[in-house]
């Protein structure tokens, strides 16, 4: 039982609400441009969805953008979501 909930990953945002996020923007890189998310409660709709797995550093080995949301929660803490597009 316990193989089979580290294999599955993890929803961290599973019980998010829209008030706990009071920021939020994207970054794409390439080309380097980072915009604000206006639609927070759009945003938590699809954040109790993600899948967290393991930590995986090989997407430095491909060819691709990358994707990272950055997350100002109202209690001060800021979260970075990094995910890569590969082409």
């Amino acid at each position: 039982m316990i193989v089979f909930a580290v294999a599955s990953g993890r929803k961290p945002y599973k019980n998010l609400e829209t008030v706990q996020i009071i920021y939020s923007t994207v970054q794409l890189s390439p080309p380097n441009i980072t915009i604000q998310i206006t639609e927070i409660n759009e945003l938590v709709d699809l954040l109790k969805y993600v899948v967290i797995y393991n930590e995986d550093n090989s997407y430095t080995e491909y060819s691709g953008q990358g994707v990272t949301f950055t997350l100002v929660m109202a209690d001060g803490t800021q979260t970075k979501l990094f995910t890569m597009e590969i082409y």
